[in-house]
């Protein structure tokens, strides 16, 4: 689909498989699958999710303190960004969207003391509401994903340093 000199990450099909948006050199593109060039839409971002409707791609951006981020709402065509709240997000695969696009689960760090957990954020207020909690022999808790009927949220507890954790719901 593309061929961009550097690495393309963070790959995320438009609901419809017709758009595909990634991260290139820390900036937001949306390509069309079948021909054209990539579209700059966002920059100094990582993550990429769609919602379900195909009108936003969810984004975190870099700001403030190490580890401080603004969960970003980005129109497939660019223009203005939405800003729904500040998370201190560990850079694991962590957004998702539910299927009536009102909520996004994503991994969050509430305080430093705490392993990161799953949330999930209300898109009109920016309301979070922590549904995991990591026990202490557990490094984090993220990945979260809705399942196809959305009444499930499965998510990854990772319990060392070198990846071996399991999903659970």
């Amino acid at each position: 689909v593309t061929a961009l000199e550097g690495v393309e990450r963070e790959p995320s099909l438009s609901p419809d498989g017709s758009q595909v948006a990634f991260i290139w050199n820390n900036d937001l593109y949306v390509k069309a699958v079948d021909s054209g060039e990539p579209h700059r839409i966002a920059s100094n971002v990582f993550e990429t999710a769609w919602s379900h409707d195909g009108q936003w791609i969810a984004t975190f951006r870099n700001v403030g303190p190490p580890g401080q981020h603004k969960l970003l709402l980005v129109a497939p065509t660019g223009g203005s960004e939405r800003e729904i709240g500040s998370f201190h997000n560990h850079a694991f695969r962590s957004l998702d969207w539910s299927l009536d696009g009102k909520t996004i689960a994503l991994a969050h760090k509430e305080r430093p003391e705490l392993s990161p957990a799953v949330f999930l954020v209300e898109i009109r207020t920016g309301k979070t509401q922590r549904i995991t909690t990591p026990p202490p022999e557990a490094n984090f808790d993220g990945d979260p994903t809705f399942s196809n009927d959305g009444l499930r949220l499965a998510y990854f507890r990772n319990f060392s340093t070198n990846g071996i954790g399991r999903f659970e719901i």
